[in-house]
């Protein structure tokens, strides 16, 4: 948007329970100027959930380029406000990975992506709930190759699919719903390391589902706009802590 412009904020999360999530589902941006200058954001929608062991996140806003032009370079405080929802496990299960298909809570099926060891290929009648998967480096059962780095214990791989239970149903031409669970870490390390499935590996699957609403605030007291200024805020980014309960 021409009138508008953008910014990129990093956060610190924590307080995120084992099997559990939250999805952010709206930001409001409040800022204050020296000299008495003003500006709100009121509530924006925003699409995002977090992880367990997930450290860090993002968020975007934009600002009336008429009022930064007036800010960019002073110190301004910086208050945002976030809408969440808190999500817990209806189920959890332990299953081992095939590459033919298996079941997984929710009444999906599962296979090991063919020629891809990161990836599950699933498919779920009429539509797909919030199921999040984890498995851990050390219960691989897949053979280090001779040109593969081993991957520190510990470490663990996520990967979720989503859609709000209020959400409805697929009716068009094909009742089943498709769709990927591609896994990802958070941890500080090269992103060379991606998680290995072999028939045998064992998956936890959590099936989500709505606990409470809730909101979060977050006041930083002196940022200058133009460090996190959308593709500049690189060199001047310093993660501020948001805490999730």
């Amino acid at each position: 948007m021409k009138d508008k412009v953008q910014f990129r904020i990093p956060l610190l999360v924590s307080g995120i329970a084992q099997n559990s999530a939250v999805s952010i589902d709206g930001i409001m941006v409040d800022i204050e100027a020296p000299g008495g200058l003003h500006w709100n954001s009121g509530w924006n929608r925003s699409f995002s959930e977090l992880l367990p062991a997930q450290p860090t996140a993002e968020t975007y806003f934009g600002v009336d380029k008429a009022f930064f032009e007036q800010v960019k370079s002073t110190l301004a405080k910086v208050h945002i406000s976030f809408a969440l929802t808190a999500f817990g496990p209806t189920g959890v299960r332990r299953v081992a990975a095939t590459a033919a298909a298996f079941a997984v809570p929710g009444g999906a099926l599962c296979a090991i992506y063919p020629g891809n060891r990161d990836l599950l290929q699933c498919r779920s009648p009429l539509k797909t709930q919030f199921l999040v998967v984890s498995t851990r480096s050390e219960e691989t059962t897949c053979l280090i190759a001779g040109d593969e780095k081993t991957i520190p214990p510990g470490t663990v791989f996520y990967a979720w699919t989503w859609r709000r239970d209020s959400a409805p149903a697929n009716l068009g031409l094909s009742p089943v719903e498709l769709f990927d669970l591609r896994f990802s870490h958070w941890a500080r390390m090269s992103a060379d390391f991606t998680a290995r499935l072999c028939p045998g590996t064992p998956l936890t699957f959590s099936l989500l589902a709505e606990e409470q609403r809730t909101r979060s605030e977050l006041t930083i007291e002196e940022l200058r706009l133009a460090d996190y200024q959308l593709m500049e805020s690189s060199q001047h980014a310093t993660a501020i802590g948001i805490a999730v309960r």
